[in-house]
């Protein structure tokens, strides 16, 4: 007797399939990029600041985020996992392709990608003239590499126009030498007398290119880690990544996708062999450690941020193949970074003496000249020098004197500072330490240090800030030397990379993407909610363009003697950002870390101090 043939398992219904919905939720958030596209045209360089429609593009954003957070939950719980990663990747890419022909939205960074490209495409290094120089310098000019530069300013309007875009004219480009590369091969593959919008679209496609690298390589570590490769929608489709690379063309994707790929390599090395005696297995794990190694470095060549993640790496490299993997791993990271960052790290020739100590902020409102350069980071209401006539270094002006959309770094450099003296606008209101502390402090610091009290603060909260990131860094490590799984070890590397964002006087919005592809990774859902929450910086601009000489009480249609007590300051315009709005930016952000923190780890940390476990007994250990 023939068995009765089993009837096929029932199809999930198109409308419940996960797939579908995925699919739905994507074109959603293509068409809201399609209509931040068209506002972006609004913000070109030519349009009158008061008309950009920074409040539509902040709720399409918004919007936008609401779906990718659904889309995320939607790809963890797809069982078709490869058709949920081939909409993933098909939505990622049109979405880039949307935005890379627009204009940047409040962003003019490429700008000077644009440039320092044709000037290493002409053979001349990007460090040695600032873009100021070249503006202003005549043919002959004494030096035949700046008359180069001039030649070119000259024979190209269009890179004329690139040229005078550049903001921080005065000081040389703070880029390392690898995403000099990047720039000169879009620089190469671009003519010259191309329309400006050309070349800045080409600029951008580079750049995408690394941005979807780093998607194959989000999903690759999701498939190492057991995890479904559809949750890489969690990088692919998140606004932050989109608005950042493909509408602005930031630089940082080109570091990100190297790192991103290091971590693939570097959990390779983790994968149990099949025989330990077999050579294959050994030489796939020596070529896990050297090919991590030299991405690790090719990333911090990049954008030297990558270097903080060297404790993580070395302790895979530990496991994996013991003292001598973190010999090789170690030589190869540091020898090549070294190499790669050699021409950034040497000075100028030609320097004149060091820039003498700023002022210390006067007691009364002055105004910095108009000719000269203000910088974040400069002492509040302190005159800037003039322009040198040899450009200062970018990486020092950045290191020494960038400050923006902080919170941590700031309070605590703010306990340093007797900043009573400074103009009511600049002063701080969060200050706890008492003056007499304060004083003492900054007469110390200032004779160790040999610079202003603000700067000595500056530079001294910036040793403790990388202390904390260092420490965070050895504890991730000594987890991975604990337990040693991809998950662990990815989780170490979002969180040193995460503390070391927040902890920084530079809190840009395209520098939180550097921690985005180990997202997946971690626990906790108050992480993901930063993405939205440190866009809030480019409300900063629109406060520059609407609140200048308006008090926040002003903006709110306020009264005079009707506003609030805790709304009744005298900050105007952009300092109603860095004092206040910075507050309800990374406030709740903080204190959801803390009580999430305190939900999840503190209770069992709780329970073990309060109800330790009971001590062995004699029949237990005869047991």
């Amino acid at each position: 007797m023939d068995a009765t043939p089993l009837p096929d398992p029932p199809r999930t219904p198109w409308f419940r399939s996960g797939v579908t919905w995925l699919a739905v939720l994507g074109l959603a958030q293509l068409a809201i990029w399609g209509v931040v596209a068209g506002q972006s045209v609004a913000f070109a360089v030519d349009r009158p600041p008061l008309e950009r429609p920074i409040p539509l593009v902040t709720a399409l954003v918004v919007a936008a985020f609401g779906l990718y957070a659904v889309s995320w939950r939607v790809a963890s719980r797809t069982r078709d996992r490869r058709s949920a990663v081939a909409v993933v990747f098909i939505v990622a890419v049109i979405a880039r392709g949307v935005l890379v022909p627009t204009t940047p939205i409040l962003e003019i960074d490429i700008y000077r990608y644009m440039w320092d490209g044709r000037v290493l495409a002409e053979g001349v290094s990007p460090y040695r003239f600032s873009p100021q120089q070249v503006k202003d310098a005549s043919v002959p000019s004494g030096d035949d590499r700046l008359d180069t530069l001039v030649a070119l300013r000259e024979r190209s309007p269009e890179v004329g126009t690139v040229l005078g875009r550049i903001h921080y004219a005065p000081i040389a480009t703070v880029y390392p030498p690898v995403s000099q590369a990047v720039f000169a091969a879009a620089a190469w593959t671009t003519p010259e007398d191309a329309a400006v919008g050309v070349q800045l679209a080409a600029m951008k496609a580079w750049l995408v290119l690394f941005d979807v690298a780093t998607i194959a390589a989000v999903a690759f570590l999701l498939r190492a880690a057991g995890r479904s490769p559809a949750e890489c929608v969690a990088y692919a489709w998140c606004p932050l990544v989109l608005k950042e690379v493909a509408n602005s063309g930031h630089l940082d994707a080109v570091a990100v996708a190297f790192t991103a790929w290091a971590a693939v390599f570097l959990v390779r090395g983790l994968r149990p062999p099949a025989s330990l005696s077999r050579r294959g297995d050994k030489q796939d794990r020596w070529a896990a450690v050297f090919v991590s190694a030299a991405l690790l470095a090719l990333g911090v060549g990049a954008k030297l941020y990558p270097v903080v993640l060297l404790p993580v790496f070395a302790a895979v490299w530990w496991r994996v193949k013991g003292m001598p993997g973190v010999a090789v791993g170690g030589l190869v990271a540091g020898g090549l970074s070294a190499a790669l960052l050699w021409p950034m790290l040497t000075p100028v020739r030609d320097r004149v003496a060091a820039e003498p100590p700023a002022a210390e902020p006067p007691v009364a409102d002055a105004a910095p000249p108009a000719a000269a350069p203000q910088f974040f980071g400069d002492p509040p209401d302190a005159a800037t020098p003039a322009t040198p006539a040899v450009p200062e270094q970018g990486i020092t002006a950045f290191l020494s004197r960038w400050e923006i959309n902080d919170l941590a770094f700031s309070f605590f450099r703010d306990q340093l500072v007797v900043s009573e003296r400074w103009a009511a606008h600049h002063r701080p209101w969060a200050v706890v330490t008492p003056r007499a502390f304060r004083e003492r402090a900054s007469a110390v610091l200032s004779d160790v240090t040999g610079e202003t009290a603000y700067r000595a603060a500056f530079v001294v909260t910036r040793v403790v800030t990388l202390g904390v990131c260092g420490l965070v860094s050895l504890g991730c490590a000594a987890c991975v030397l604990w337990r040693p799984t991809p998950t662990v070890v990815l989780r170490g590397l979002f969180l040193t990379t995460a503390w070391f964002v927040l902890l920084a006087p530079t809190v840009n919005p395209w520098y939180w993407p550097w921690a985005l592809p180990f997202l997946p990774f971690i626990r906790g859902r108050v992480w993901a909610v930063i993405s939205l929450a440190v866009m809030t910086y480019y409300w900063r601009l629109w406060l520059v363009d609407h609140g200048d000489g308006k008090t926040a009480a002003d903006l709110l249609g306020y009264a005079a003697g009707e506003a609030p007590a805790w709304l009744d300051h005298a900050y105007q315009g952009s300092q109603i950002f860095d004092h206040m709005v910075v507050w309800l930016e990374w406030g709740p952000v903080f204190a959801l870390l803390l009580a999430e923190w305190l939900w999840r780890d503190g209770r069992a940390m709780l329970r073990v101090i309060w109800m330790p476990p009971p001590l062995p007994t004699a029949d237990d250990e005869l047991a």
